[in-house]
């Protein structure tokens, strides 16, 4: 009964005035300012607690589980690395896994010299396995160790290329920008090497070079008649070999001849197997035999066995292939594929963040929250609003209410005319003024004074003057200030983010990608246009196959050209190839990027990549033409045709003696 009491009796605007009519205006206007008042800040109050502010956070030394967790939180955190470049040894681990054939007996110098001492004192028919496997397994030891030794080297380089970044990298961005350069490598590395290979047997065939082994030509050395009696001389025979599909082939007319290798018996005629080897070929290059040839019986140790009682050398231990070993290679797998992965079954690969945290070494992070219920930002609001909210409800609240009351106290009858409502305004104002003038905020019931109430209508006009100034200030400053206003457009449109980047206004547009790198594939295209020679007849099959096979004579005459075409035809073949070959790699490489970039920066971006493109590739070539053509150079080796040596017979002392001269032209 007390509160309810108190409450009715309150009274905020109390006067000297005692009549109850006075005091009942008085309580009325209380209660209205009250309610006015408490609603006014319980909106205040509701406004301030939901407002989201954006609060920036410092952390100084963070450790790799504190990143973790806040990065867990979807918290856009930034740091700044001591070091901005971090090499990939530090934090990336690729290890390959070769074929086990690169590890195995096949591929040591035992087993080569154990070719080589069981058919050295030995002649053997071209397509025998005795007649070229010396030649063969060297070359394939030879294959296994330059190719590991090459991804070696690109290992090497790859773990000293750094990632140059001075903030630290998120874990998913880090793992994508790895991931994206460890499958450049991984894909560069065997096709470089490949490359290679191909560009050496392109030189190979279209220079018409001599293996060692008589797989083209077999010479032979006889008497002749001539004028001045009979003489030694030099002659050869054109080597046929009878492919799978019982077809004749002559290496004199196409280099790729082969056909599977045999045993042959020796003691009786050239034609009776002891056995065929399974998938395994003898051709007319070592080379290209051992490319289209498989492992499948070297799985088999019964045939290892038998292959030693056929050299009628079985001293010695030789260890077939594990054919439970796990492999991506099945056991019908011909060489060539084998070699074009690089002799690798598989990658292991570890990419440890925790290291690239440690190594960049982060010193300080800082990020932003929006932050609610704030409770000093709503105290604050409450406080500043407090002050202005009751001075102003103090000065309308009393007017409005008298003017109700006046407004009751009428009649019901009223002259609404024009001059009637004019008049009205004008007292209004006017009361309004002298009510202005009367105001007084300061006023008390011990200082009643003429003086006293002077001073205090003068404090009271001063309050509300620097009140009115402060607020007009704060009212100006607000409105000219510019806020910051996230807005968030969900899967927008390219046409919407080209309006968008076109604003000059929105330069803080940022698209975070749904994925971090795409490949340039989707994103440039490059078309080649080559020289007309290379899609000409000049440099067909046809036309070269209307000129004579090239024989052992000098190429006097036109007509004897083929083999000038058919290395023009290889320079083209290489130059394509060349060219394929480096847009896979170029297609394959990874944009990275966690927002989306202008186009003006994108087009910039692809167009200096391609120029980059345009001036390394043909260097490529070039380099590696230059390097082959100087290297057969300086090893002398002897063309199929009479164009750097002659042989010359000499039969002065008894014995014949055969020489080889380079050519004097």
């Amino acid at each position: 009964m007390r509160l309810f009491q108190f409450i009715s009796e309150i009274n905020l605007f109390e006067t000297n005035a005692t009549d109850t009519i006075s005091i009942r205006i008085q309580r009325l206007t209380t209660w209205f300012f009250i309610s006015i008042f408490t609603a006014c800040l319980l909106i205040v109050t509701i406004y301030a607690s939901l407002h989201t502010d954006m609060v920036r956070i410092e952390i100084k030394n963070p450790t790799i589980d504190l990143y973790d967790k806040l990065a867990a939180n979807n918290y856009s955190i930034e740091c700044d690395c001591s070091e901005t470049s971090v090499p990939h040894k530090e934090f990336i681990s690729l290890q390959p896994i070769y074929h086990q054939v690169c590890s195995s007996d096949f591929v040591t110098q035992r087993w080569i010299d154990y070719l080589f001492e069981s058919t050295e004192h030995s002649f053997y028919f071209h397509a025998d396995f005795r007649s070229t496997a010396m030649q063969q397994f060297q070359l394939l030891a030879i294959l296994c160790q330059s190719s590991i030794q090459e991804t070696e080297d690109g290992l090497i380089l790859f773990f000293h290329t750094e990632i140059i970044s001075d903030k630290l990298m998120s874990q998913d961005f880090l793992a994508a920008e790895t991931e994206a350069r460890i499958k450049t490598f991984k894909r560069n590395a065997p096709d470089a090497f490949d490359y290679k290979l191909m560009f050496i047997r392109e030189m190979i065939a279209g220079n018409a070079l001599l293996p060692s082994t008589a797989t083209i030509f077999q010479f032979n050395f006889q008497y002749y008649d001539s004028f001045s009696g009979l003489l030694w001389g030099i002659a050869h025979d054109n080597v046929t070999f009878f492919q799978s599909d019982k077809s004749s082939c002559m290496c004199r007319e196409r280099f790729t001849c082969s056909t599977p290798a045999v045993f042959l018996d020796n003691s009786n005629n050239a034609s009776a197997y002891l056995y065929i080897i399974d998938g395994w070929y003898i051709g007319c290059r070592p080379i290209d035999s051992l490319l289209s040839s498989t492992l499948k019986n070297f799985y088999d140790q019964t045939m290892i066995n038998s292959l030693l009682q056929v050299f009628n050398n079985t001293s010695s231990n030789f260890t077939c292939l594990d054919a439970n070993k796990e492999s991506i290679f099945d056991l019908n797998t011909t060489l060539s594929t084998i070699i074009k992965s690089d002799f690798i079954e598989k990658w292991i690969q570890n990419i440890n963040y925790s290291l690239y945290f440690n190594y960049c070494a982060p010193k300080l992070c800082f990020y932003t929250i929006n932050k609610r219920f704030n409770i000093y930002y709503i105290i604050t609001t409450i406080i500043s609003v407090y002050g202005g909210l009751s001075i102003v409800l103090s000065l309308i609240i009393p007017a409005i209410v008298k003017l109700l009351i006046r407004h009751n106290a009428e009649t019901s009858r009223r002259d609404y005319s024009f001059s009637r409502l004019k008049q009205l305004i004008i007292t209004w104002l006017r009361q309004l003024i002298s009510a202005l003038i009367k105001m007084n905020l300061f006023r008390s019931s011990t200082r009643l004074e003429p003086s006293d109430i002077y001073q205090q209508r003068w404090s009271t006009r001063l309050y509300v003057t620097f009140l009115s100034l402060f607020l007009t200030i704060i009212t100006i400053y607000t409105a000219a200030t510019k806020e910051t206003v996230h807005i968030e457009l969900i899967e927008p449109s390219f046409d919407e983010v080209l309006y968008l980047q076109q604003q000059t206004s929105l330069s803080s547009l940022q698209c975070p990608c749904s994925q971090l790198s795409s490949s340039f594939k989707y994103s440039i295209e490059l078309i080649p246009t080559y020289h007309e020679i290379c899609d000409s007849d000049f440099v067909s099959d046809e036309w070269i196959h209307l000129m004579p096979p090239f024989d052992m004579a000098y190429p006097f005459y036109f007509e004897q050209s083929g083999p000038i075409f058919k290395l023009l035809q290889s320079f083209c073949k290489l130059a394509k190839i060349t060219i394929n070959n480096a847009l896979d790699i170029f297609y394959a490489r990874q944009l990275v990027t966690p927002n989306l970039i202008t186009e003006d920066l994108f087009k910039s971006l692809m167009i200096s990549e391609g120029e980059y493109f345009k001036h390394v590739t043909p260097n490529r070539f070039s380099y590696l033409l230059e390097f082959t053509r100087q290297t057969m150079k300086v090893n002398q080796f002897i063309y199929a045709i009479y164009t750097n040596y002659y042989i010359l017979m000499e039969n002065d002392t008894g014995h014949v003696l055969v020489y080889i001269h380079p050519s004097e032209d």
